[in-house]
């Protein structure tokens, strides 16, 4: 089962952009929903009413719920969405992640994807004096395979950094390759802070 980078990604997103819509310790409930819960909203899941459960899709093994819908778990669905193992799943889903421990699961099962993203150059390869204008370092475009070193296929130096996503989804669609959203905080900053000053 393949791990799905973009609908991974997607979820992060809503839950980053929408925080107030977040809790890790409920599959759903009037005001929010956990990533299990919101993966399973975004890929298009229908819910039973005002229940924390799904309408069973054809094929998906499910059980009566009380109103005599053929409902499943927001668990095994968002673990089947997502290309989880039940290790896995288990660690995503857990109630006590806040954001940053999100983050960091998203951010690793990512990594076993191979792919393309953007960002920032690492210190220890920075030229001297190499900065954006705000004084970070300045944001690359890599393809990650897992297991290897990232490949860079350039630094947003001579790309304006407001067309530098287009750019890595152009390298990506050429190579064939998955584009994810990046996932580190000053990366999605920088390009946000681009876009608006644009």
């Amino acid at each position: 089962m393949a791990i799905n980078a973009v609908l991974l990604r997607k979820v992060l997103q809503q839950i980053e952009t929408h925080p107030e819509t977040w809790n890790q310790r409920t599959w759903r409930c009037q005001t929010a929903m956990c990533f299990a819960g919101w993966t399973a909203q975004l890929a298009g899941g229908r819910w039973v009413s005002d229940t924390p459960l799904l309408h069973a899709e054809r094929g998906e093994p499910s059980y009566e719920a009380l109103d005599g819908t053929n409902a499943v778990h927001p668990y095994p669905r968002a673990a089947r969405l997502l290309g989880l193992t039940s290790d896995q799943a288990d660690a995503l889903f857990a109630g006590d992640l806040d954001l940053d421990g999100i983050r960091q699961q998203v951010a690793e099962l990512i990594d076993q994807v191979h792919h393309m993203t953007i960002r920032l150059v690492p210190a220890d390869e920075l030229v001297l004096g190499e900065a954006l204008p705000d004084g970070r370092p300045p944001l690359e475009i890599i393809e990650h395979r897992p297991g290897q070193p990232p490949f860079c296929y350039g630094t947003a130096r001579g790309i304006e950094l407001y067309e530098l996503q287009d750019h890595a989804r152009h390298v990506a669609d050429k190579m064939g390759l998955l584009y994810v959203e990046p996932i580190d905080p000053a990366v999605t900053d920088a390009l946000r802070l681009a876009e608006v000053s644009w």
